[in-house]
């Protein structure tokens, strides 16, 4: 099968079943998945070792869609996201003194 005709039958697809989309009028959809920050280098830091190390999170996502007009193939959504990622670390060879933004002595 060539590679037009595939693209066709992929096409003529999608718009068969996009007709039987059209009649839900919520949507809500979940994700969850692992995110990976590579290491990074400190610039100017006197540690032998100057790299700050990211553990890999887990990550969950949300979505919530609420269809307020339908004009046919045309429609408009209002939608929701949440976003989260609870188990995210940061570690350096050394502890580091953290002082909060709204620390008068920083």
């Amino acid at each position: 099968m060539s590679l037009k005709r595939l693209a066709v039958a992929v096409m003529v697809s999608v718009c068969v079943f996009a007709t039987h989309a059209t009649a839900q009028k919520n949507e809500l959809s979940g994700l969850v998945g692992r995110n990976f920050i590579s290491d990074q280098a400190i610039t100017g830091s006197t540690l032998s070792d100057n790299k700050l190390r990211f553990g890999n999170g887990l990550s969950f996502e949300v979505n919530y869609a609420r269809r307020v007009m339908n004009a046919g193939l045309l429609s408009s959504r209002l939608k929701s996201r949440s976003y989260s990622i609870p188990t995210k670390t940061c570690t350096l060879q050394q502890p580091i003194e953290c002082r909060r933004a709204t620390d008068p002595t920083s």
